[in-house]
């Protein structure tokens, strides 16, 4: 029997679609949500640097017994701050934005 893995991007995604940030009971609700529709990863939107961002993280981190995957760029100092902010999930893990083609790197 296959095994199929349900990742969601919803909070990955929503400043992107919304144009405008959820609100930290938004997020918190959203992950919940997702943990009952028994989702495997929920992924979380990149840290913008601010204290709330990763506030907002660690709380949904431990508020869910779902896989929670922090996106980070390569910056210097930004893979240590994701992982920090998700260390108590259940079943961290990160997912690096990585320029791999010439262009990306290029610009």
């Amino acid at each position: 029997m296959k095994t199929i893995k349900l990742i969601d991007m919803t909070l990955r995604e929503s400043n992107t679609l919304r144009g405008t940030p959820l609100s930290f009971k938004e997020k918190l609700e959203i992950a919940r949500s997702l943990d009952r529709l028994k989702v495997d990863v929920i992924e979380l939107a990149p840290l913008a640097g601010g204290k709330a961002d990763e506030l907002s993280n660690k709380t949904i981190a431990s508020a869910v017994s779902a896989g929670i995957a922090a996106t980070v760029d390569i910056a210097e100092g930004s893979v240590e701050e994701a992982f920090d902010s998700i260390r108590n999930a259940r079943h961290p893990q990160l997912n690096l934005l990585v320029p791999v083609s010439t262009v990306q790197m290029e610009y």
